[in-house]
């Protein structure tokens, strides 16, 4: 499947010449498989290495360091290793790397290693010290917080990559259609009407993205079959496991216990009208203090976003809108809506006038926050974006509906389907 993190991968490979290649994301989104597809196509060797699960690799790595091969005991210390005399102020990795796989350290400048599920103890081990690019490391983690960790250990900078469920313009890549992809974003830079017949065709497949949802597995599973039959149940397993593998890789047990309560607790809030997070829909009694750490840790491991009004009220939305339970498409779509935005590298946040007028997305649109109205079955939210307009002094906004491109008088209409595009639209 072709995916942006590729183009990305290969320009800071081959025209910025980086060493070092830092991705993470949400389990399921394809981190692993893409970075194989990568390294599979650009080199003739490379070596790769499951971390977490390669006893072989954490026992020699620990003796190799002289730290405790207990992983719990390494995981509460600091960095301050006491490793043997012989590797102290040289390049570790490449030192170990050289004796762990028998390569000859001049040879392993030419080999890319591929360091996969990466444990948070990782970056502190020790293993980094030293490093000056002699070896060309891709290393796959979870967090945001993990990716940072590791930049600072390897003394680099620039050179983490973020992940995201697929969004529409990748899809359409994944699915043949990347021509579509050019279209879109050819007459959203220019504000121009696409034809009737290319928006009609657009809008098929966006319906049937809507169906699929981002997850690349997802996605692999309808073009292996051709047939959307039994997406609902596979999307339903994805989801569950990923919920399981998050609860079992969290070392706090009283937040791993309480994950599960919150992610139903944000599907039934989605199905009403207002979206505003309330602990109490988890249940009565329920408060801050005791649930608060577990929405952080999810939004942490991007198993669900937070978006943010400003008086410190907060939605939540799935990491992917494909993994919800309870299939509304009104819920499906509004979080589909926030996922492509933001993959656009564009910040959403929402507006409530404490009088019922409420926004669910308001976007960050060269340095502006713009209002987007949602027009979905013949209903609007248009009076509560002039309400934002009215109070904020604000005279243009964004529409979000079926209809193709238009600007007019402050309004700018935009498809759907062109959503993951807004990061580069101007106004």
């Amino acid at each position: 499947m072709k995916r942006r993190i590729l183009t990305q991968l290969e320009k800071a490979d081959k025209q910025e010449n980086k060493r070092c290649f830092i991705i993470y994301g949400m389990k399921s989104t394809g981190k692993t498989y893409s970075v194989l597809d990568y390294v599979k196509e650009n080199y003739e060797e490379y070596l790769y290495v499951d971390v977490k699960h390669d006893e072989a690799f954490i026992n020699a790595l620990t003796a190799y360091l002289g730290i405790d091969p207990d992983t719990e005991l390494i995981e509460s210390k600091t960095g301050a290793f006491s490793y043997p005399e012989r590797i102290k102020g040289s390049d570790v990795s490449l030192q170990f790397f050289s004796e762990f796989f028998r390569i000859d350290p001049e040879y392993m400048v030419n080999i890319p290693i591929i360091m996969d599920n990466t444990p948070i103890w990782m970056p502190e081990c020790g293993l980094f010290d030293g490093y000056t690019g002699a070896i060309k490391l891709f290393i796959i983690t979870d967090t945001k917080e993990n990716a940072r960790r590791y930049e600072e250990a390897l003394s680099v900078t620039d050179s983490t990559y973020h992940m995201l469920p697929m969004d529409f313009g990748e899809f359409l890549a994944a699915t043949d259609h990347e021509w579509y992809d050019e279209v879109i974003s050819g007459h959203i830079s220019n504000k121009r009407k696409i034809p009737d017949m290319i928006h009609e065709e657009i809008q098929d497949l966006f319906d049937l993205y809507k169906i699929v949802g981002g997850c690349p597995e997802i996605v692999g599973e309808y073009l292996r079959h051709g047939s959307t039959e039994n997406i609902r149940q596979r999307q339903d397993v994805l989801k569950n496991a990923i919920l399981v593998g998050t609860i079992y890789e969290c070392r706090d047990k009283q937040i791993s216990g309480r994950l599960l309560n919150v992610w139903d607790a944000m599907e039934q809030i989605l199905l009403k009208d207002n979206h505003k997070f309330m602990y109490t829909v988890i249940r009565n009694g329920a408060t801050k203090q005791m649930y608060a750490p577990a929405i952080d840790y999810m939004c942490q491991q991007e198993l669900i976003y937070r978006i943010e009004d400003d008086k410190d009220n907060f939605r939540l939305y799935a990491g992917d809108f494909g993994m919800y339970e309870v299939k509304c498409e009104k819920k499906i779509m509004e979080s589909m809506l926030i996922q492509n935005i933001k993959s656009s590298g564009t910040e959403v946040t929402y507006w409530e006038s404490g009088q019922g007028a409420n926004v669910s997305i308001i976007a960050e649109v060269n340095g502006q926050k713009i209002p987007v109205e949602i027009k979905q079955d013949g209903k609007s939210n248009i009076r509560s974006v002039k309400s934002y307009l009215k109070i904020t002094g604000k005279d243009v906004y964004i529409s979000l509906r079926d209809d193709n491109i238009k600007c007019q008088d402050g309004e700018y209409v935009i498809p759907y389907y062109a959503a993951y595009r807004l990061g580069a639209f101007t106004i």
